[in-house]
C-alpha cells in the first residue's frame, strides 16, 4: 500500500471512531462512547475533566434532560 493510500486509510479509521463517538452520545449508547477512547484517556470536555468512566456518568447526566440530541 503506497503512503498516499495508507494515510487515506488511517484518516477513514479516525473519522469511523469520531462517527461512532457522535452515535453513541446520540443515542445514550455509552458503550460506544466508551470504545472511542483510549483505557487510559484524559477528556477535557469543559465541564468535565477526567477519565473515562466519570465523563460516561457525566454524560449520562446531562443528557438525562435532553429530548433530542445531533452531533
Amino acid at each position: 500500500m503506497n503512503d498516499e493510500l495508507r494515510s487515506l486509510v488511517e484518516r477513514q479509521k479516525i473519522c469511523d471512531v469520531l462517527a461512532r463517538y457522535a452515535r453513541g452520545v446520540d443515542r445514550r449508547e455509552w458503550n460506544l462512547v466508551s470504545d472511542a477512547y483510549h483505557p487510559d484517556a484524559f477528556d477535557d470536555h469543559g465541564g468535565y475533566k477526567g477519565g473515562v468512566p466519570g465523563l460516561l456518568e457525566w454524560l449520562e447526566r446531562r443528557h438525562a434532560t435532553i429530548e433530542q440530541s445531533m452531533h
